[in-house]
């Protein structure tokens, strides 16, 4: 049987028109996947233990067509190290969560898969993203950069028709926006209540938290504030943070120094390793709140002891000779204020 032209043709245009909705349903079925990932990392609500930041803004445009627009700024954060932000290249899937009011409804989420085209790795740095086209749910450009505390910074950016509408204002507050992924606890938090609220119309949001240390006002990512200082009472340092007594659990004395060594502002260090009246960091009003500077005035160091300790103890808590710094021949005398010297 022959097979004429025109239905050689119109087999032709089946086959291509089946084709051509195979490839729709498989891109289809891409963007669904990647919407039920966004889904599960801001569908269950807002994550706890987020990281806070001393200032932080959100714009949100909900204009006609294209217009959307969408900024996300946290800056002077916690301290964040690199490993935090995951693996963003070939892993890590970050999405940026937004609720509105104290029911914790999301409104906004954008999720962006792992791509090493379009993120860029910078070694002990973090991550840049940058995609001019917003393909991934709008987002054009993410900034995941490490710092010690209050110099870590994120910045999340989108726009056109692909990022996702939130509901038309006034929005309920407060707004809780959140940067997560998936392969790390690590997350990124803004709370705006209505004293941040500039604007909340009915098409454009924008908020803004500024923390000052010193204003006696505990804000962002501050423990405490000059007179503000409930967490920690006269203990409130300069950078509106509390001290980690020494001895305690945190990071930096992790419960105590190894023999040989004194805890000063809860950095182990060499128990006496300063001459009295130096500039150097350790003793000259470094010693912990709880300790006092003592001084050997034969060999001209010093170190730090408790003011609770027994006589002649040094911050270990040990009652050798001064922190067994004698001479030879020499011993150990208290002197006021529980310290010792040498005679």
């Amino acid at each position: 049987m022959t097979t004429s032209p025109m239905m050689s043709n119109h087999r032709r245009a089946v086959a291509w028109r089946a084709h051509v909705v195979a490839i729709a349903i498989s891109v289809a079925a891409a963007m669904s996947i990647a919407r039920v990932a966004a889904a599960d990392d801001c569908g269950t609500g807002p994550r706890t233990g987020c990281r806070s930041a001393g200032r932080s803004s959100i714009r949100i445009v909900n204009g006609p067509g294209d217009r959307d627009r969408l900024t996300w700024k946290w800056r002077k954060g916690e301290a964040t190290i690199a490993a935090d932000f995951g693996n963003p290249l070939t892993a890590t899937t970050y999405a940026l969560c937004v609720y509105a009011g104290t029911s914790a409804t999301v409104i906004i989420d954008a999720a962006v898969p792992p791509s090493s085209m379009r993120w860029t790795d910078h070694p002990t740095k973090g991550f840049t993203y940058e995609d001019d086209a917003g393909t991934s749910d709008g987002i054009q450009k993410i900034v995941l950069q490490a710092g010690v505390e209050g110099k870590a910074k994120v910045l999340v950016k989108g726009k056109g028709a692909n990022l996702p509408d939130p509901p038309a204002g006034p929005l309920a507050l407060p707004l809780t926006v959140q940067l997560v992924n998936n392969t790390t606890s690590a997350c990124f938090e803004g709370v705006y209540a209505s004293t941040d609220v500039v604007a909340n119309g009915a098409e454009k949001f924008k908020a803004k938290i500024t923390a000052v240390c010193g204003n006696d006002v505990i804000e962002g990512a501050e423990q405490c504030d000059g007179t503000a200082d409930a967490a920690c009472p006269g203990q409130c340092l300069s950078n509106c943070t509390c001290r980690e007594p020494c001895g305690s659990s945190a990071p930096a004395c992790s419960g105590g120094c190894p023999p040989g060594q004194s805890c000063a502002g809860c950095v182990c260090g060499p128990a006496n390793p300063t001459p009295c009246g130096s500039t150097a960091p350790m003793c000259n009003g470094a010693c912990a709140a709880d300790e006092a500077c003592a001084a050997d005035p034969l060999v001209g160091i010093c170190y730090c002891v408790s003011l609770t300790s027994t006589p002649c103890a040094n911050s270990l808590g040990s009652t050798p000779m001064c922190g067994g710094v004698c001479p030879t021949g020499m011993t150990c005398h208290q002197v006021p204020a529980s310290l010792c010297t040498c005679a």
